[in-house]
């Protein structure tokens, strides 16, 4: 693996990777304890592109749950999904529309399929029409990098691969891979505290391969060292 100018641990300091204080424990002016625990902590962690804590996420369910309650109670009926309810702008509901899948989300509700589908059909339209700021935006909610971030770590790390040092990402994709520590963080998302670094797709699915397993790697070279030149030795 290559040597970088300076450690992981200097650069993830030096960029700011990591986030010291949740977004609803900052304080504000109408909040100076913060809003930790709170509807408002939820949004606040949300509009970070953090994962809500425990207390925010609990808050903003028994929220939705009394809207559900609320609009239960002013008279729609049990098993009519919440979409379908006709509003002024919409007299004949927000089925299939991102509005509607909006409002599933608000009231606590697992969207319905037709909304799923309209959300997905308008990210995708999204995506068309601006990737660049929706390949931003994934990527911070993703793993908590800017794209001022990413381009610091990838000259950190000489403008190449981490591993093999290729300047090219290959595969379909126009930037490299963004590495993480899978103990720490084993779904898709990172903490971004876990991030190890830029690989070309090559050797991100070879790691993915071996599954980031240290005694598979070294088992793979003892393998070919031992085997390199084994067709010429069994001619003569």
């Amino acid at each position: 693996m290559l040597e970088h100018p300076r450690g992981m641990a200097d650069l993830r300091e030096r960029i700011d990777m990591t986030q010291v204080t949740p977004a609803c424990a900052r304080p504000t002016s109408g909040h100076p304890d913060g809003r930790t625990g709170t509807p408002a902590g939820y949004r606040a962690h949300r509009r970070q592109n953090e994962e809500p804590c425990v207390a925010c996420r609990e808050a903003e369910t028994r929220r939705a749950r009394a809207r559900v309650n609320a609009v239960r109670s002013a008279g729609v009926p049990d098993g009519v999904l919440i979409c379908a309810q006709p509003t002024r702008q919409n007299p004949n509901g927000r089925t299939g529309t991102p509005a509607g899948y909006v409002t599933h989300m608000k009231h606590g509700d697992e969207p319905c399929q037709r909304c799923r589908d309209g959300h997905a059909a308008a990210q995708h339209a999204r995506y068309l029409g601006d990737r660049k700021r929706f390949n931003d935006e994934h990527r911070l909610w993703r793993y908590g990098l800017t794209l001022a971030q990413y381009e610091e770590l990838l000259a950190a790390q000489g403008g190449g691969c981490a591993i093999c040092a290729s300047t090219e990402p290959g595969g379909r994709g126009v930037k490299f891979h963004i590495d993480h520590d899978h103990e720490c963080c084993p779904g898709i998302k990172s903490c971004g505290k876990c991030i190890r670094g830029l690989l070309c797709h090559g050797c991100n699915t070879a790691l993915g391969g071996f599954r980031d397993d240290p005694k598979r790697l070294l088992a793979a070279v003892a393998y070919l060292t031992a085997r390199k030149g084994a067709k010429k030795d069994a001619v003569h």
